[in-house]
């Protein structure tokens, strides 16, 4: 399967489809114009290899189970991260690469690998009933979460290129598929009888295979709807900021659930406890919707993003961690309720504050760094190397290694 699916995914990667001409895309969602340089993204992009080969290699060790302490198992780590770096080189040496490539190829191999696993138990863990994770036997679920993973970063690197997606569009896409596949996992969990857990589940395990089912069906519609119906003007800034909305939603959900009576989270009664998590659900959605919805048509600048980050921090951990002090009697701790619900309220208020007095609501005005473009960073290694002849030879040589544009 491992096989097949790089069989299938590689030729995607080897040549390049555009959907649009370049010259329609506005210069804000130009993904050669990001905040970083094609040349500076390129090594990004082959550095991040270097982070994912190790993950894949330890995969093909444990799923085909080899021991780990063998000469097998080394000189397999050792094969497979030069293999896939220069596999990959030379799959990509004729292409441009640019944030968004890098961020969906990135997304698709950690999103794929948790896809793959799941297919690989729905195809393979049926009715075992002795332990799967014995020490030295195949794992066929590892090897199809590192099948996910090579098909999912070549496959993400590939649709970003021949659909144009600048960084903004592609953390977008690839958050909406994330957020399809845990609310469709979570909604099929909260239906499924407990009994017993699902991964201890003998015999048959229907219960954990439709939770699974639902996940990869949630995960799959969150891709399609997005690319299909969601508008491509996404800035970069947007995108960062995008992400605070949705860290305060996760800690406003936090906070909910703490505010409910201690019963409610007693597990002994499986309804009430499952009712309960729909209220951290309910609350986590809500703050997705609104985020979503207070970032259409705003173009928010790299450098606001980044000022927006700020003053949400110093929201929740200032203004909220001081509200929470102030209602707290001397010589004890903040209680976990009010300091939890103070900082979700205090970063809301610092991320609609520094969004307001930035006026990013204003797309007609003259933003400071608004256009992405104007942001971009170049390195020059080769000149290291003159560097490194001048110091050796005791001459002179003055250039740059890192150009910086703003």
């Amino acid at each position: 399967m491992l096989t097949l699916a790089i069989l299938v995914a590689v030729p995607q990667l080897t040549s390049t489809t555009y959907a649009e001409p370049l010259d329609t895309i506005p210069e804000l969602y130009d993904p050669e114009k990001d905040i970083i340089s094609s040349g500076v993204t390129r090594w990004l992009y082959l550095g991040s290899l270097l982070y994912q080969a190790p993950l894949w290699s330890q995969g093909l060790v444990v799923g085909f189970g080899l021991d780990p302490w063998s000469n097998k198992a080394a000189a397999t780590q050792l094969l497979v991260t030069p293999t896939t770096f220069f596999g990959f080189l030379w799959m990509t040496r004729h292409r441009k690469t640019t944030l968004g490539m890098l961020s969906l190829s990135y997304q698709g191999a950690s999103q794929g690998m948790g896809i793959g696993w799941m297919v690989g138990d729905l195809l393979f863990e049926w009715g075992r009933v002795d332990d799967p994770w014995v020490e030295n036997t195949i794992q066929p679920t590892v090897l199809t979460a590192v099948a996910g993973s090579v098909t999912g970063h070549i496959l993400g690197f590939q649709h970003a290129d021949a659909e144009r997606l600048n960084w903004g569009n592609a953390e977008m896409l690839g958050h909406a598929g994330l957020w399809g596949a845990a609310y469709s996992g979570f909604i099929a969990s909260l239906i499924m009888p407990w009994e017993d857990t699902y991964s201890s589940e003998s015999g048959v395990p229907l219960r954990r295979k439709a939770v699974e089912l639902a996940t990869l069906a949630g995960w799959g519609s969150g891709l399609y709807l997005w690319h299909n119906k969601a508008p491509r003007d996404f800035t970069t800034g947007d995108a960062i900021s995008t992400y605070n909305a949705t860290g305060l939603s996760i800690w406003t959900a936090v906070a909910a659930y703490s505010l409910l009576p201690d019963e409610w989270s007693d597990n002994s009664n499986e309804w009430v406890f499952k009712s309960s998590l729909l209220v951290p659900a309910l609350v986590n959605a809500g703050g997705l919707y609104y985020g979503y919805r207070f970032h259409r048509n705003r173009d928010v600048g790299f450098g606001q993003s980044l000022l927006v980050s700020l003053g949400s921090i110093l929201g929740a951990t200032g203004v909220g961690g001081a509200t929470a002090l102030f209602f707290t009697p001397e010589g004890q701790d903040p209680d976990f309720r009010l300091a939890s619900t103070t900082a979700a309220a205090g970063g809301w208020l610092g991320f609609h504050l520094t969004h307001m007095l930035l006026d990013t609501d204003s797309r007609d005005k003259e933003h400071s760094d608004a256009g992405a473009a104007n942001w971009r960073v170049h390195l020059m290694p080769a000149n290291a190397a003159g560097l490194f002849l001048a110091a050796r030879t005791e001459g002179s040589y003055r250039a740059p290694l890192v150009v910086v544009e703003f």
